[in-house]
This record gives C-alpha cells, structure tokens and sequence, in this order.
C-alpha cells in the first residue's frame, strides 16, 4: 500500500482551501475600498460641498469575479505540476 496523495487528490485539495478565505478576502478589500475613498471624499466635500458619487457596480463585481478566478488558478495551476505527494512514516 502506497502513502501519500496523488496529483488528483493535491489539486482537489488545492481547489478547495482557498474558497473559505475568499468571502473574508473580499470583506476585507471592500472595507479597504471605502476607508481608501472617504479621505479624497471628504476633501472634495469641503473644497465643493455635497459631491454624488455613482459607484459603477458592474465593472467592480467583474473584478472581485476576476480577482477571485485568479486566486483559485494561482493555486490550482502550481499544485497541479506536483507529481505525488508522499506522507511521512509514524
């Protein structure tokens, strides 16, 4: 009997451990988002008063999407050149 993993079961595993980070990932780059706009915001505001912002929703839910996709392959792609991985004796 052979120990260790094979290289379906490394990029099985690869998918899947990035997918419970990704939701906290992109909590995480929202909030950066709004905290890195309210100081150039509040500065146009004094300068010229109320100021509307129109948020174009659609491009930035392309980038999360994106951004998303290339955190999977960044994983996927290195873990699927492994040929075997061996598990150590006790």
């Amino acid at each position: 009997m052979e120990l260790g993993k094979g290289p379906v079961e490394v990029v099985a595993g690869s998918f899947l451990v990035p997918f419970p980070a990704q939701p906290l990932a992109v909590e995480l780059a929202a909030v950066a988002t709004v905290l890195g706009l309210l100081g150039p915001y509040a500065a146009l505001a004094q300068l010229s008063g109320a100021v509307a912002v129109d948020i174009p929703w659609q491009p930035v839910t392309w980038v999360i999407g994106l951004c998303c996709v290339l955190a999977v392959l960044a994983v996927v792609l290195p873990a699927a050149r492994i040929k075997a991985v061996a598990m150590p004796r006790a």
